[in-house]
């Protein structure tokens, strides 16, 4: 009885319920749209997303380093514990989007709207935040040493805890 207990926890385990879908994967590659789409843990690193729009798609534990999705539309996407490190993202709606844990390290925020954002224990060290709108986002505990603030709207922004240090 034991060793069936064992053997069940070990197929739960590697489970691919916790993976993207392959069809909207293949959708969001083929058409560069895929709202409301599973893209959990999906490898997208480096690439050319101009003006995607991935609205209320999940994209937590994605791998997106160095992608190119300025302009997109991110509007309420999941986008949880994230490799963002070094993507552009300038210009991009990330509307009431899910940060929290996310690395964006290095990226470029440029103009972007973060506006209801969580951006809780996001990695925000030198980023690109010129002229971004994070009005009402939360930032606590977000590290943004060596950010770059200049221009920044932070009207009613949650800060606590947050790490400006430069």
């Amino acid at each position: 009885m034991k060793y069936a207990a064992f053997v069940a926890l070990g197929v739960f385990a590697v489970s691919p319920a916790a993976a993207f879908k392959p069809a909207d994967l293949d959708k969001f590659k083929s058409t560069n749209e895929c709202v409301q789409c599973d893209l959990r843990r999906a490898n997208l690193k480096a690439g050319l997303y101009q003006k995607a729009k991935l609205v209320k798609s999940n994209l937590r534990d994605a791998d997106l380093k160095g992608a190119n999705l300025s302009g997109a539309d991110l509007t309420g996407a999941q986008l949880r514990r994230t490799d963002l490190e070094k993507t552009n993202l300038q210009g991009a709606l990330l509307i009431s989007a899910d940060l929290v844990a996310a690395d964006l390290e290095k990226s470029n925020l440029r103009g972007a709207d973060l506006t209801r954002a969580d951006a809780r224990d996001a990695d925000m060290d030198n980023v690109n935040l010129q002229g971004a709108k994070l009005d009402k986002i939360d930032l606590g505990r977000a590290d943004l040493k060596r950010s770059n603030l200049h221009g920044v709207s932070l009207i009613d922004a949650e800060l606590k805890g947050a790490n400006f240090e430069r």
